[in-house]
């Protein structure tokens, strides 16, 4: 039986998040300094800006932590949404985020 509660699953759903951002805390951290970086030097950044720089600087991917990257009051959605460029992702949309100033 399918069950549909939208508050549970929105609770669910932060539990997860919290839990992948801790595991990977001090990778996040740097993470974010890098979001922080690219925005600057292009104006907005995405999920996949980050997982390319992180990559260009030999370090791991975010893997479930990236739901967290840009939630930490530095950031807001621009209201656009891009393709994702990464062949796992599918051509997931991805929020386009500028830096808070």
């Amino acid at each position: 039986m399918v069950e549909f509660d939208s508050e549970q699953s929105q609770r669910l759903k932060q539990q997860c998040m919290d839990e992948a951002a801790s595991s990977k805390f001090e990778l996040l951290e740097i993470a974010r300094t890098i979001a922080k970086e690219v925005a600057v030097s292009q104006g907005s950044v995405t999920a996949d800006d980050v997982a390319m720089e992180l990559s260009d600087r030999s370090l791991p991917q975010l893997g479930a932590a990236a739901g967290s990257l840009f939630r930490n009051g530095s950031f807001y959605w621009t209201g656009l949404r891009i393709a994702s460029k990464q062949t796992l992702n599918h051509g997931r949309e991805l929020k386009v985020w500028k830096l808070k100033t």
